[in-house]
């Protein structure tokens, strides 16, 4: 029975940040890693958590804590906050 996780929404929290993330797929699997510089920020991180998850959760070499849902969602509100100041006029 094949238990690995396959959609970003299973994966559990905590999580790690992306340039942490993206830097351990790189190691992980360049191959992919070429593939994934093409597609959208969003769907890269999905695949690269599962791809982490699924590998064990490794945190080796990683320079940010893991976030929870909660510090993850107070991130993605300060950055749609910064966005939403630019457009400003």
């Amino acid at each position: 029975m094949n238990t690995e996780i396959k959609e970003a929404s299973q994966v559990p929290w905590p999580h790690p940040d992306y340039q942490d993330l993206n830097h351990w797929f790189l190691d992980y699997s360049p191959e992919a890693y070429m593939v994934l510089r093409y597609v959208t920020p969003a769907s890269s991180y999905d695949a690269m958590l599962v791809c982490w998850h699924n590998a064990g959760r490794p945190t080796n070499d990683f320079e940010s804590a893991l976030f929870t849902s909660e510090e993850a969602l107070e991130e993605h509100q300060i950055h749609l906050d910064y966005d939403d100041s630019r457009l400003d006029i």
